[in-house]
Order: structure tokens, then sequence, then C-alpha cells
């Protein structure tokens, strides 16, 4: 019961940090919360947390077995989110740090930019998916 209010949770709250900049210019009054979703280093704990939300919710625990592969859409929607969040984190941090290689400051900052194309579609999409799974809580998909 804890991993499905969490994974509902996560889904919404990635979604809404996503889709932060979307959301911003359609929703009046959303710009008070604007400020603490934009903050660099809640976006990188919220994507940590939102990805080990994903790999935990993989597993179903019943009474006496583990089912694996119990909520399939939204554990792989708060994975993606997850790895979106902390991709754009690290994108943003390694453009001036020399430790990091080149390769995998490419690599984040390619995702970070390709993410950041799609915010808007990315952040819905896991806000519709977390909306989804808390209306129907026994489809086996969601």
């Amino acid at each position: 019961m804890q991993i499905y209010f969490l994974t509902v949770l996560a889904n919404i709250l990635a979604g809404l940090v996503i889709a932060n900049s979307f959301l911003k210019e359609k929703i009046k009054g959303f710009d008070k919360f604007s400020d603490m979703l934009e903050n660099r280093t809640f976006k990188l704990w919220l994507g940590i947390a939102v990805a080990v939300i994903g790999i935990l919710s993989f597993f179903k625990f019943g009474e006496k077995d583990i089912v694996i592969i119990g909520d399939l859409l939204p554990s792989l929607s708060s994975l993606f989110c997850g790895f979106v969040l902390i991709s754009q984190y690290i994108a943003v941090k390694s453009e001036g740090d020399d430790s990091v290689s080149e390769e995998v400051s490419g690599f984040f900052k390619s995702v970070s930019a390709l993410s950041e194309k799609y915010n808007a579609i990315i952040g819905i999409t896991a806000i519709i998916i977390g909306i989804l799974h808390m209306i129907l809580p026994s489809a086996v998909i969601l």
C-alpha cells in the first residue's frame, strides 16, 4: 500500500517538476510553486527518490509471494522521470567541471537537451499516469 501511494505521488510530483515551464505559462497562479520546483538540488533528490520508487514498484508484495512487474506503466514512468531529472542536473553540473569525462558529459547533455525539448509531454504524461494509477489501483499494468 505504501509503495502504491509513493508511486502515485512520485509520478505526479515528477511530472509537475518536469512540466514546470509549460504549466507556469498555462495555469494562472502556478508561479508560486514554480520557484521551488526549479531548484536544482531539489530536482536531483527528487530524481533519485523517484527512480528508487520506480525500482521498488516493479515488485508487488503480496501476503505470501512477490510478483515481479506489479505496476508496469507507473514503474517505467517513475524510472524515466527519475532519469530525466538526474540527467538534467548532471548536464548543468558538468558544464564547468573538468573531472567529468567528455563522453559522460556529452551523453547527459544530449539526454537533457532532448528531454527539455519534450518536457511538457513527458511531465503531463507522468501526471496522467499517476492520476490513472490512483483511480484504477487494481489494474494489472496501471
